[in-house]
């Protein structure tokens, strides 16, 4: 049982029937019973080796609609290419993400759990700026990138990825999106970020959305 405790599949089975539970339930009305009851032999133990409350258990869930957090600290690690280059792969995948309503799945959690919202705001505030200051900073090292406030700029550039692109929060028409990436590309520019360009905005446009 000992290795099952330890696995990563563990983990993910914890953080899966979570967010079934707090969407059918919602996470006031969600105990550690609930959760360890819908896990395959699994006991309350095998839950506390992972995660010492439901709070962080909520933590986790609301890291997977989060996930600009891992692929900023593949950036973050990647030792090739330029601090704006980077960025630029970052925004870029942000966009195709929010374009593609790759959030879809939080809707309901979101919808039961309303609080969730702020949460996954802290969440990017607390994870996300900082990743992408570090990359703003890389790029006024290297020679890429000319700005004068990184920490100011990350902060406004999130705000605008995760909230104004944010499928949960606006229901925008494929035109509606075209202009705000346009609008958005003028904000960045007036920052010192002109890291949109035809061709990363013709990509993001082209990509698929989920229905």
């Amino acid at each position: 049982m000992k290795n099952r405790y330890d696995s990563e599949q563990t983990v993910n089975d914890i953080v899966r029937v979570s967010t079934q539970l707090f969407t059918e339930k919602g996470y006031d009305k969600t105990s550690i019973q609930d959760i360890v009851n819908g896990l395959d032999g699994l006991t309350r133990g095998a839950v506390y080796h992972h995660f010492d409350s439901k709070e962080d258990i909520l933590i986790a869930v609301i890291k997977t609609l989060v996930p600009q957090s891992n692929y900023i600290e593949n950036m973050i690690e990647d030792k090739t290419g330029s601090g704006r280059d980077k960025i630029q792969t970052v925004i870029t995948k942000m966009l195709m993400g929010a374009k593609s309503s790759s959030q879809l799945p939080g809707l309901k959690l979101i919808e039961k759990n309303p609080k969730i919202l702020v949460e996954i705001f802290n969440l990017g505030n607390d994870y996300v700026v900082p990743q992408l200051e570090s990359l703003i900073i890389e790029g006024n090292n290297d020679g890429s990138l000319s700005i004068d406030y990184p920490y100011c700029v990350a902060e406004a550039s999130f705000m605008l990825f995760d909230t104004w692109f944010s499928s949960i929060m606006y229901k925008d028409t494929i035109t509606q999106f075209d202009a705000k990436l346009h609008v958005l590309k003028l904000a960045l520019d007036g920052m010192g970020l002109d890291v949109l360009n035809s061709e990363s905005m013709e990509m993001i446009l082209n990509t698929e959305i989920i229905k």
